[in-house]
């Protein structure tokens, strides 16, 4: 019945989309490949000791995968291949060990809408297409181990240098995706071929939350936050995100250096997607779970997240290294919006005659800096 009600809903979806101008003028339209069907999707996963927890965030994976693959045959679209980039970021726990195990128990997928009527020894499914056919690919997993723990923003980088998606997702290890989530982003792009990324809302775990067994919302308590945070949170949380690949590339990734390092890499690298591209936030239900966990970021913030702003002094991090954090913040979108004003500054091409040396080296120029997404290389 869940299954049938969300896919229902997901034909019917509900978003607002953003694009407007960046400070310098220049729509937020970065660089995006030519447009073709998503046939792709890349789960990211940074990993750091934590391998009591990891096991149910790849079992949600799993549930999303699912639904998704139910979507698309539901919709009469081609099939999505989907892998999970696990980075162990240099845990001193089992945590590799339990994704190992995890990876080495998959099996073929078996069609979850199936009678399981055997006919002429086939098994026939509600699509009325045999199994084989309608499940769509069997999700790959990959487990890639850091030498030495490098944080989060890194091991993302270099799990999308490893990922073979032209869509991007990022989970967290110590989390929850729910059923409905990746079939809610995957379409928004699908549909919104201009958006460079697309965003859900956000559930927030109490703490010693037992995550729900079939992954779905309202199955579990979650902390009421106050109306400024719940949105923050949303809007600089990577986990509630899918990009495109070109737009990961474009604004570079995840900041390096050491003060990301500690925390605030998802917020620099939400605040430079912002800047550069038009998104789309799905306003249906959460399909997301921050899970508290004690120590974890939410947990360290809850004072703070449930009152009102200014209401609560800042954690000691956020006091010391909060500025220094925000002027590295600024002069990365200060850089980025070079990068943007040179992309769409098509007064100086015009200027020049596309067939005369200047011109040539100019559109060649343009066209190594940012490939099939330049109009004069195509």
């Amino acid at each position: 019945k869940f299954l049938h009600t969300t896919i229902c809903f997901l034909l019917f979806i509900s978003c607002c989309d953003s694009f407007g101008q960046n400070e310098l003028g220049y729509s937020r339209i970065g660089p995006l490949e030519e447009y073709s069907y998503p046939e792709s999707i890349s789960i990211i996963v940074p990993c750091f000791n934590c391998g009591p927890y990891i096991l149910s965030a790849l079992e949600s994976f799993e549930f999303s995968f699912e639904l998704l693959n139910l979507f698309v045959i539901e919709k009469a679209l081609n099939p999505v291949h989907c892998e999970v980039i696990v980075v162990d970021d240099a845990s001193t726990d089992n945590s590799s060990s339990v994704v190992g195990d995890f990876i080495d128990s998959l099996s073929p997928w078996h069609c979850s809408i199936c009678k399981n009527d055997i006919i002429e020894m086939e098994i026939i499914c509600l699509a009325g297409r045999a199994c084989g056919k309608c499940t769509g690919p069997t999700p790959t997993y990959k487990l890639i181990r850091s030498a030495q723990n490098q944080g989060a923003a890194l091991a993302r980088n270099a799990g999308v240098d490893a990922a073979s998606g032209s869509v991007i997702f990022f989970g967290e290890a110590d989390d929850a995706f729910y059923a409905h989530h990746l079939a809610c982003c995957w379409d928004q792009l699908r549909r919104r071929p201009g958006l460079g990324f697309a965003k859900t809302r956000m559930d927030a775990g109490r703490e010693h939350l037992q995550l729900p067994p079939s992954f779905r919302p309202g199955e579990v308590q979650v902390q009421v936050l106050h109306p400024h945070w719940q949105v923050a949170i949303e809007d600089t949380s990577p986990m509630n995100t899918c990009v495109r690949r070109a737009a990961h590339r474009f604004i570079g990734g995840f900041p390096a250096g050491e003060l990301f390092r500690m925390d605030m890499e998802d917020g620099a690298y939400m605040l430079a997607l912002f800047e550069a591209y038009g998104g789309t936030k799905w306003v249906g239900p959460a399909s997301v779970l921050y899970v508290r966990r004690p120590g974890n970021g939410l947990d360290r913030r809850m004072p703070q997240f449930t009152s009102a702003p200014g209401a609560v002094p800042l954690i000691e991090q956020d006091a010391v290294f909060g500025d220094a954090r925000f002027d590295l913040i600024d002069a990365a979108l200060a850089g980025l919006r070079d990068r943007l004003a040179e992309y769409q500054a098509v007064e100086e091409l015009l200027a020049e005659d596309p067939l005369a040396g200047p011109g040539l080296a100019l559109h060649a120029q343009r066209a190594a800096a940012f490939g099939h997404a330049y109009p004069a290389a195509r």
